[in-house]
Parts: structure tokens; C-alpha cells; sequence
């Protein structure tokens, strides 16, 4: 009866450490495949992305657009280089590619002049401006309407705010019923944005006199924390489910001496 047990009890823990593999297994395929299949869903922008007052309202578009553009980036000869030649292609607007496109190859210029380098930082590639020729940073701070951090949207709307700020007109501009408030170089920016167009969130901007400017790069999500201890847990469960075993074994041997006795 209790070898029965143990059998149980051993068969029912390698059940839930298969079941927790598959379930971080699945995970992972959709993560990667929201990530990496091609979007039929077609992004575009109308009028110069240039002008503010274009690009502020469309930041969510232009993200997204940027974020499947990323995914076709890589290096070669320590240089940007996209294996993509027009918008179609990937269901993006034309002048969307060629903003994105136009910002890669002055990024390619500051590399080949020394002014710049690429980094791989947290599996990402980054144009950083060396300090002698650094520009002021911005330190982008999300937080929604419970002043909560929200995280992953920073590189979402560095271009625009850096592009504000340099330029450093002090304005104060109504767009769709939000307030957005240009500072000029070192101070707070503060704007009113809607997350995938619908929750309210305030963005607050800190200038800092650091000489050194990140270019924006697509971030892949990865796997949940929890999933990379799975095999440890499975382990673990494992290693339980044996020393129950061979605990009410070695009961079952005493047991036995004692009734021979």
C-alpha cells in the first residue's frame, strides 16, 4: 500500500514539472511568435513626421512601426543595416520607412566620423554618442494614473521629446483634448498620453546634463522570471518524492523486524 502511495505521489510531481515546462514552453513560442511572424496589420501616418504636431498624436502608431522595422536591423562593418527596401513590405507607411530609415543612416554617419559607437546592450544595439560629442539625455518616467511605473514604453517617444526639447521653444499645444508642454533644455516635461489609445497615463521627462544619447531600439520580451526556475522546481519535486519513498520504506523494513520479534 504505501509503495502504491509513493508511486502516486511520484508519478503525480513529474505530471506537474512536464506540465510546468509546456506551460513556459507555450509561453515562450507566443511571445516570440507576436514578435517574429510577419503583422498584416498596416501602420500609417499622415503628414511630415517632422512637424510635432504630426508625430505627437501618432506615437503609438509610429512605435509600433518602428518595433517591426527593428526586427528586420542588424549589424555589418559596424553599421545599421536593414534588409527590408521599401514600407510595403512589412505594412508600413512609406514615410514612416523613411523617417526610421533617414535617422538609422545619420546614426551610420556618426559612426563612421567616431562621433558614435554601437553597443549591444541587453541584447539590443545602441547607437551611443561618444561624450566629447554628446547631447543632453533624456530620462523618460512613465507612470499611469496610480503614479504606478510602467514599464517598456520609455523608447517610445524619445525621438519626438529629444527632437522638442533640442529645438527649445517653450509651447503649450492642444491635440485631441491633450495638453503637451515643451520645456526648454534642463526641467520636466510633462504629457498627457493614452496607452494603445485608451488608458490615460501622465509621462513625466527629466533633463540631465549628461553627454550621451541612446538611439531607440526594439527590446524582445523574454520569458517570465518564474519559467527559468522550472527545473529546479521539477528537481526539487523530484527529490521530495523520494526521500517519501525511501522514508516509508525504510518504516515498512522496521515495521516488519518489529513483527517478526
Amino acid at each position: 500500500m504505501h509503495m502504491k502511495r509513493c508511486l502516486f505521489i511520484f508519478i503525480f510531481c513529474g505530471v506537474l514539472g512536464i506540465c510546468l515546462v509546456n506551460e513556459g514552453y507555450t509561453q515562450k513560442v507566443e511571445i516570440e511568435g507576436r514578435t517574429c511572424q510577419p503583422d498584416t496589420v498596416f501602420f500609417k501616418i499622415e503628414g511630415d513626421l517632422n512637424n510635432p504636431q504630426v508625430m505627437r498624436p501618432n506615437l503609438v502608431i509610429y512605435y509600433k512601426a518602428l518595433r517591426r522595422m527593428e526586427n528586420y536591423l542588424f549589424i555589418e562593418d559596424n553599421q545599421l543595416q536593414w534588409n527590408i527596401k521599401n514600407g510595403a513590405e512589412i505594412y508600413i507607411s512609406e514615410n514612416i520607412f523613411q523617417y526610421v530609415c533617414n535617422r538609422w543612416n545619420k546614426d551610420n554617419e556618426l559612426i563612421k566620423e567616431g562621433h558614435s559607437k554601437i553597443i549591444n546592450k541587453d541584447g539590443r544595439y545602441c547607437v551611443r554618442t561618444r561624450y566629447k560629442y554628446g547631447i543632453p539625455q533624456i530620462n523618460v518616467k512613465v507612470v499611469d494614473i496610480h503614479n504606478e511605473l510602467i514599464v517598456g514604453v520609455k523608447m517610445m517617444v524619445y525621438d519626438s521629446l529629444h527632437q522638442f526639447v533640442k529645438d527649445g521653444g517653450l509651447t503649450t499645444t492642444e491635440s485631441r483634448g491633450t495638453t503637451h508642454i515643451d520645456v526648454p533644455r534642463y526641467g520636466k516635461y510633462h504629457i498627457k498620453f493614452s496607452k494603445n489609445g485608451y488608458e490615460t497615463m501622465e509621462k513625466e521627462v527629466l533633463l540631465e546634463d549628461v553627454q550621451t544619447r541612446i538611439t531607440p531600439v526594439f527590446v524582445m520580451k523574454s520569458l517570465p522570471e518564474f519559467s527559468g526556475k522550472l527545473w529546479w522546481i521539477i528537481f526539487g519535486l523530484i527529490v521530495l518524492s523520494l526521500g517519501i519513498w525511501v522514508i516509508m520504506k525504510k518504516g515498512r523494513i522496521f515495521s516488519r523486524n518489529g513483527s517478526l520479534k
